[in-house]
Formats: structure tokens, C-alpha cells, sequence
């Protein structure tokens, strides 16, 4: 579980970091997460799926990664992490 809860976290930086014009995303910290973690993890899903969401007015998504898949809903400019498996 505490994995899962910090994958969620990570995800959820990085959603906001890319959302706001901040400074490009560090790949010394990405590698320095990913060497901690056992996790590759490029700060970039390998794949994603949007699609309209029954939910609300957003799009639910699927963000692939290696080894995990991060769910979200996403709704004007925000996007929360709804599940990790």
C-alpha cells in the first residue's frame, strides 16, 4: 500500500508540474525516484488513453507506465489520480 500511495504522489507532482508552465522536469530527481524505487519511470507514461467520462464533464484516463497504470479524471485544468494498480 505505501507503495502504491507514493506512486500516486509522484504521478500527482508530475500532473501539476506539466499542467503549470513551471521548469522543465529534472531527470537527475527522476533517476535518483527511480533508482529508490525500483520503478522505471521516465516522468512520462509510456502510453495514454483519454476518453469521456460517465462520471462528470472531464475525461477519465489511463496513464501507462512500466510495470503500473496510473487512472485519472481530468476536467479543465486540473487531472487527479483516481487509482494506481
Amino acid at each position: 500500500m505505501k507503495r502504491k500511495a507514493r506512486i500516486a504522489a509522484f504521478v500527482s507532482a508530475l500532473l501539476l508540474l506539466f499542467a503549470s508552465s513551471a521548469a522543465p522536469f529534472c531527470a537527475a530527481e527522476d533517476a535518483a525516484y527511480t533508482e529508490e524505487h525500483g520503478a522505471y519511470m521516465n516522468g512520462r507514461p509510456d502510453d495514454a488513453l483519454y476518453a469521456p467520462s460517465c462520471m462528470g464533464d472531464g475525461d477519465d484516463g489511463e496513464l501507462y507506465y512500466s510495470g503500473f497504470t496510473v487512472v485519472t479524471y481530468r476536467e479543465g485544468d486540473s487531472e487527479t489520480v483516481v487509482d494506481v494498480y
